[in-house]
């Protein structure tokens, strides 16, 4: 989306922060995916895989001509893989590949076999895939923040009611790039009924970064509890930040 009388320059700024918003975002979902599953991935290689998908569909849906020739050539290579399959009758065998894998996918989830690295890798790359896709989709082609939030969401509810493993640097990234959206959202709401231009989209992003950065380090801050949050608790939580600051 190009706002009207956004100078290039602002364009590329604008695109350069989503595109580093659309990776971290990305990272905090498929990291806590990864963690859950017990994948035993360091976080730096994550990155690096979203960053490059990120990259990817970047190139991918730079313009309807990239676009088209991405689909064309996906095309061509599908059916020659097809062709290939038929003609060495290969059908079969990868009926059997697909069935073990997501007999060994439901199997694991449920604790019941241990890890396969081939198919821990296969499911790696599926949602580093999947999730950088989306992702991009719905934050920088177009920006649909109730679909980003009810997703990521969506993932560590389920974590949580589960009782999976949570991991809490993916959960407070999440949060954290979220407020970012949601302040875009509005923004971008404002901007497109009023016709405002004060301020470049990119301007704004990193206007609101260090409010959201308070925020990001306000959860931390907060002591940890095993009960629910209660008014009484939270008064003394609340009071020995105060303390705290003012030593």
């Amino acid at each position: 989306m190009v706002f009207p009388g956004e100078r290039k320059t602002s364009v590329i700024s604008r695109y350069t922060v989503d595109i580093v918003l659309s990776v971290f975002t990305s990272f905090s979902i498929v990291y806590a995916l990864t963690y859950t599953m017990k994948f035993d991935y360091h976080p730096f290689i994550i990155f690096l895989s979203v960053l490059l998908a990120v990259l990817i569909c970047l190139i991918i849906f730079l313009n309807r001509l990239t676009t088209i020739i991405t689909i064309i050539s996906a095309g061509v290579a599908a059916c020659s893989w097809l062709l290939y399959l038929a003609w060495n009758k290969l059908f079969p065998g990868l009926a059997n590949s697909f069935t073990g894998y997501v007999s060994w996918l439901y199997d694991y989830s449920n604790g019941s076999v241990e890890i396969n690295e081939i198919y821990r890798d296969y499911t790696f790359i599926l949602l580093v895939a999947g999730l950088s896709l989306a992702i991009y989709l719905f934050t920088i082609k177009r920006l649909n923040f109730p679909m980003v939030l009810s997703t990521g969401m969506s993932i560590f509810v389920i974590q949580w009611v589960m009782e999976y493993a949570i991991n809490y640097l993916s959960f407070y990234l999440f949060v954290f790039l979220s407020v970012l959206y949601y302040l875009k959202h509005i923004y971008i709401k404002k901007r497109l009924k009023t016709g405002n231009d004060y301020t470049a989209p990119a301007s704004f992003m990193i206007n609101i970064l260090p409010l959201c950065a308070v925020i990001f380090i306000f959860s931390f801050a907060i002591p940890k509890s095993e009960s629910p949050v209660e008014w009484e608790w939270l008064d003394r939580q609340i009071n020995k930040i105060y303390d705290f600051m003012n030593d």
